[in-house]
């Protein structure tokens, strides 16, 4: 995808309920956040951009949500155009909205500045020998669900942002930190202020 714009209201948004599964969650949402308007680029096989085939070609961890890839080696992979080394299908490039007589230019250089918040990976660890593995919201247990692949899997979620708070501080595993799976740490991030634990719990149980 190719971000066109950012920072638009919701008047200026398309297809307003068209891509929401959960209605509910669409009505919240409205007003209270910023949205960016995307262009389609390219289309992939799915077997062409499976996990394994990614971490071939220099993915590094998992994939959460929408991320900028900075991998040089996976850009190079993922731009190559109609090759494919998984299938006998071809990446195809989306070139029907593009008049024949248009030019692009690319190359220009632009310099990023990211702020990184540095997760304590022993706090991590202390949270899950106090809780487990478990989702605090919806019990999920990725070991039972999913054998051996799931096994240690879940996320740690902060009750309180890192990013709010903006510098180094102390952290208490039991009582900063709870074990969630990454659909309900999602849904927990749903706002600027996270909801808590126990609210979503509550959404959980009356859907």
């Amino acid at each position: 995808m190719e971000v066109e714009r950012v920072a638009l209201s919701f008047d200026e948004t398309t297809d307003k309920e068209l891509f929401w599964k959960d209605k509910l969650l669409f009505y919240d949402g409205l007003g209270s956040h910023k949205y960016v308007r995307f262009r389609l680029v390219r289309e992939y096989p799915k077997d062409y951009i499976t996990f394994d085939v990614l971490r071939k070609h220099g993915l590094h961890g998992n994939i959460e949500g929408v991320m900028q890839c900075k991998n040089q080696e996976l850009l190079d992979f993922l731009q190559r155009d109609g090759i494919d080394m998984t299938s006998t299908s071809s990446v195809k490039s989306d070139n029907s909205s593009l008049a024949e007589d248009s030019e692009y230019t690319e190359g220009e250089v632009r310099e990023v500045v990211q702020t990184l918040y540095e997760r304590n990976r022993d706090a991590r660890n202390a949270c899950i020998a106090a809780k487990g593995y478990k989702c605090a919201v919806c019990g999920m247990d990725f070991e039972k669900t999913y054998g051996e692949i799931g096994k240690g899997f879940i996320h740690i979620h902060h009750v309180v942002p890192i990013s709010s708070i903006g510098r180094e501080y102390k952290i208490d595993p039991v009582t900063d930190l709870v074990p969630v799976c990454p659909n309900c740490h999602n849904m927990l991030h749903r706002k600027d202020s996270p909801y808590t634990i126990e609210e979503l719990k509550s959404m959980l149980n009356r859907n």
